[in-house]
C-alpha cells in the first residue's frame, strides 16, 4: 500500500460543457507533468499522460463528488470551492 496525493491549482469549464469541470495540477507520481482530470459528477476521466491507478481515481471522483456536487456547474462557486480545498490525499488498496 502506498499514498497518494493531488495538487489541483486550477478549475475551469467550458460553456458548451456546464456540466464538466476541468481540474489542473499535479500528484505524487507525475514527475512534473501536469495532471488533468475532468470530472461530471457522474464520471471522472484522466486526460493526462500521468497514469493514475483506478482505485485512487475512484477515491478522487468520490472527494470530488463530495465537495462539486453535480453539474450544471457556476464557474465562481467551483472556484471557491477548489480553494477551500484544492489538495486530496489517498491510500493506494
Amino acid at each position: 500500500m502506498y499514498d497518494f496525493s493531488f495538487y489541483f491549482e486550477s478549475i475551469s469549464f467550458s460553456k458548451k460543457h456546464p456540466y464538466t469541470l476541468i481540474f489542473k495540477g499535479f500528484c505524487t507520481n507525475a514527475n512534473g507533468r501536469q495532471v488533468i482530470i475532468k470530472y461530471t459528477g457522474a464520471e471522472i476521466f484522466n486526460d493526462s499522460s500521468v497514469v493514475i491507478p483506478e482505485d485512487i481515481l475512484e477515491q478522487l471522483h468520490d472527494e470530488l463528488r463530495e465537495n462539486f456536487n453535480y453539474g450544471p456547474f457556476d464557474a465562481k462557486v467551483a472556484k471557491v470551492k477548489l480553494k477551500e480545498k484544492n489538495s486530496f490525499y489517498f491510500n493506494f488498496k
